[in-house]
């Protein structure tokens, strides 16, 4: 741009020359700050609406990015229609902006070809005048018609420079076909089964990461979880007991065998209906930016009444910190709920699986932040809850102070799992486990 802004100040400079005219110089200069003023004006309204869609749309990069980052956690609960909805709401007002900004982008596209025209026909107006009354020669006005049609080309160029849209469309556009983009497996899918909370079975199940095919993590896996019962997953890490967790999710498929509840293998079951069954508090809870009430609410498809709210988070032992910050359930956690602890977030987290009426509650290290005392109020009052909402439990821990009372204790060893039971059967039978409880004590 500034190249094309000197070549027009020396074609208007050609036009004074001894191969020029003054008498034809000076309508090209009273018009040349027209012209400026027109490319100035383009580029002030062009940059003040491009700066309101690059803030917008990072922004929303922002937004999208903390989805993909948590999008377990957006499965889990069963956010993705919800949260699709509120982007498209908000993608509105850039498309508004957008297409403003399109249409100055025209705008100045069609001035661009439009002043050159002008430009000339005055030019040539003023210079068959001159030639007829003999001050000026076909020489002459041919130069300044040439200097002035240069002159205005090169004002176009940069007006043609001007911001578009192309970029940001091409990134709107890659978004869209990313939300848009259909879930096979579950395409058609309107299979559910009788009594939500019946057994969960695994049956020879095997499993490898897409990512690692060659290092298997379950070897043939085979276990049944009793409905309304409290299981814990228990082994040294790497074991596969969170892996277990994630294929309750459905997150993965596994590469053989079958995973089914109530009698019916879960991949085919409708994978919203299967996730609205499930409540989740992982080792590392996902709080998105927005109040404490907008997180624990999230993924609740009801009406919560506010005593209900208080309730549930006096079970899960949050109304302490809830009461002593600024603005109570109102308080903006920050981005990634910066704003509390980790043994709080993990509070948080059991409040918002509560608030759900699981089915099937699935604790990842659910306690791990939290300190002895902590954790033992923590049981208590899942213990209390779970008296008046009968769920089944599956607990994946590495502190087994967290699980002796779990009504089944599966030991899980290299992939495959080496011993079920209560805590005092596999004490006896179980070598492994009372290698690890021995550990622990130690």
């Amino acid at each position: 741009m500034i190249e094309n802004s000197l070549l027009v100040i020396g074609c208007l400079l050609l036009c004074f020359g001894p191969t020029g005219n003054w008498k034809l110089a000076i309508p090209a200069i009273i018009l040349s700050p027209f012209l400026i003023a027109v490319e100035y004006l383009q580029a002030l309204i062009t940059s003040i609406i491009t700066e309101k869609i690059d803030n917008d749309l990072t922004k929303k990069s922002g937004i999208l990015t903390d989805y993909l980052l948590n999008i377990h956690t957006i499965h889990a609960y069963n956010l993705e229609d919800t949260l699709f909805d509120e982007m498209m709401d908000s993608m509105r007002n850039t498309d508004k902006l957008t297409n403003k900004r399109t249409w100055r982008s025209a705008l100045g596209q069609g001035l661009s070809q439009l002043l050159p025209s002008l430009f000339m026909i005055i030019v040539l107006a003023v210079g068959s005048v001159l030639m007829v009354s003999k001050e000026a020669s076909f020489e002459q006005v041919f130069t300044v018609m040439m200097a002035v049609y240069m002159c205005a080309q090169f004002v176009g160029i940069n007006m043609a420079y001007m911001p578009n849209m192309k970029l940001a469309q091409k990134s709107t556009n890659n978004v869209f076909a990313l939300l848009n983009e259909m879930n096979p497996d579950d395409a058609c899918r309107e299979v559910k089964t009788e009594g939500a909370n019946g057994d969960i079975v695994f049956d020879k199940v095997e499993f490898a990461y897409p990512t690692r095919p060659e290092a298997p993590i379950l070897k043939g896996v085979s276990f049944t979880i009793p409905k309304n019962a409290s299981v814990a997953f228990v082994g040294h890490s790497g074991c596969g007991k969170s892996t277990i967790i994630s294929l309750i999710q459905r997150f993965y498929k596994p590469a053989a065998g079958t995973i089914s509840l109530n009698g019916v293998e879960v991949n085919q079951l409708n994978l919203d209906w299967y996730r609205g069954l499930l409540g989740v508090v992982n080792q590392e809870p996902v709080m998105f930016s927005g109040t404490i009430r907008e997180n624990l609410l999230m993924g609740v498809d009801r009406a919560v009444s506010e005593e209900e709210l208080k309730s549930v988070c006096e079970q899960a032992l949050c109304m302490d910190f809830i009461n002593e910050m600024p603005d109570g359930f109102e308080t903006d956690l920050g981005a990634t709920g910066k704003a509390v602890s980790g043994g709080q977030k993990q509070r948080l987290a059991l409040a918002r699986a509560i608030l759900r009426n699981p089915a099937i509650l699935l604790l990842d290290e659910a306690t791990s932040a939290l300190d002895s005392e902590n954790q033992e109020k923590f049981l208590e009052a899942l213990n209390g809850w779970r008296k008046s909402h009968p769920c089944t439990v599956v607990t994946v821990a590495h502190r087994l102070s967290t699980i002796v009372d779990s009504d089944i204790i599966f030991m899980c060893e290299n992939g495959v799992v080496v011993g079920s039971g209560r805590h005092e059967e596999l004490l006896k039978s179980c070598p492994p486990y009372a290698d690890l409880v021995r550990g622990q004590m130690s």
